[in-house]
């Protein structure tokens, strides 16, 4: 008897300005903003921070509520789009200056035993 598991599916690729985690997080902050009060429409305010995200443009008209809450939101998502470079590829940028510093060390200025030229013995 063989069984046959589902086919993976693959996930979508993340095109948005901020990262994932943080729209996430914004998300979850605006669901606990709605449940404290009637006057948010969640869906409208979500549909604007997407628009806001994507083209830099909120043309929606909220309560005033929800335009304290958007107001609110803006400095953090203006400042997630303007740090787009997440970590894990910034540490990949730097790799090749790693490899650089761990052939010569930086507070001596000589050359490690890993050289080509000192074959084993350090620069004076």
């Amino acid at each position: 008897m063989t069984t046959h598991s589902a086919p993976k599916q693959r996930k979508t690729k993340w095109n948005r300005a901020v990262s994932q985690k943080f729209y996430l997080h914004i998300c979850q902050q605006l669901h606990s903003v709605c449940q404290l009060s009637d006057d948010i429409n969640e869906d409208k305010v979500i549909k604007c921070i997407d628009d806001y995200i994507d083209t830099g443009r909120a043309g929606v008209d909220f309560t005033d509520t929800e335009t304290v809450v958007f107001t609110l939101l803006q400095p953090l998502i203006d400042k997630a789009i303007e740090h787009p470079i997440p970590e894990k590829i910034s540490s990949r940028i730097t790799k090749p200056e790693k490899a650089y510093r761990s052939i010569f060390d930086k507070r001596s200025h000589k050359a490690t035993s890993h050289s080509f030229y000192t074959k084993g013995k350090s620069l004076e």
